[in-house]
């Protein structure tokens, strides 16, 4: 099934950027372990604007470090400036769709814990995209961690957006679409070990999607697990031989 709607329901665009967020984005984050990246997302949600209204839901697949703790810290519950909620999660497409049961707004964001915002207007810039033309938006990605990986997330910037105009790719790290679509289309499949976000973007149409104008910065931890070359080859061999491949782990993970 390809999701193909050429007509979306426009919201007309309000002078003032704080009321637009309310009420209406929430950000699903799927967490394992994540005390090292968690902290500087949430600093990075904190900026944007009416950072206070955005529902957060973190999905924790019972990690053992301090990333729930610096959630908390975060919380409003706790004194902090952000509305979070934490509940169980598991693997990434299965924190996904645990926080996806709880979103009652009409847009979600899913980031991963790994991810850093690149503007202060970044939410904003995907809220408007998604309430005026579009039903589902994705992010280019940018890793500074040395001149090979941005190169390598360059190259997949270009291709991506040339392939992208006959078949939509938004990566997981930051997928951007509206909550009654998404739970239309069955939501996350969670028998996929990776790829799970390449088989979930292919059932929208590319006449509504679009990527943010603003890129994410990622950390290259997996990259550096699986190599310039394995990498590339678990992302041919998946678009190749298609969810079969996706099962099983191939060194992706563990």
């Amino acid at each position: 099934m390809i999701l193909n709607l050429t007509k979306v329901k426009k919201t007309t665009m309000t002078k003032d950027r704080y009321i637009c967020l309310k009420n209406s984005l929430t950000i699903v984050i799927p967490t394992l372990n994540e005390e090292q990246y968690i902290g500087g997302l949430l600093k990075d949600i904190s900026e944007q604007s009416s950072a206070s209204d955005i529902q957060i839901i973190v999905a924790d697949a019972k990690s053992s470090d301090e990333t729930i703790k610096i959630c908390k810290s975060w919380s409003q519950s706790e004194g902090g400036p952000l509305n979070i909620t934490i509940v169980a999660g598991g693997s990434p497409s299965e924190g996904r769709n645990a926080g996806l049961k709880l979103v009652q707004t009409d847009y979600v964001v899913f980031i991963d814990a790994d991810v850093r915002l690149s503007s202060k207007r970044q939410l904003f810039d995907v809220w408007y995209k998604l309430s005026t033309a579009n039903l589902l938006v994705g992010a280019k990605l940018y890793c500074p961690s040395n001149i090979i990986s941005k190169a390598a997330h360059q190259l997949f910037n270009i291709v991506n957006h040339i392939t992208s105009k006959y078949r939509p790719f938004a990566v997981g790290a930051f997928f951007a679409t509206h909550t009654k679509v998404i739970r239309e289309l069955g939501s996350w499949d969670t028998s996929l070990i990776h790829g799970e976000d390449w088989v979930l973007s292919g059932l929208y149409s590319s006449k509504n999607f679009t990527f943010s104008k603003h890129p994410v910065i990622i950390d290259d931890r997996r990259l550096k697990k699986t190599g310039y070359f394995g990498m590339f080859k678990l992302l041919l061999m998946s678009c190749i031989m298609g969810k079969s491949y996706m099962q099983k782990d191939h060194g992706y993970w563990n």
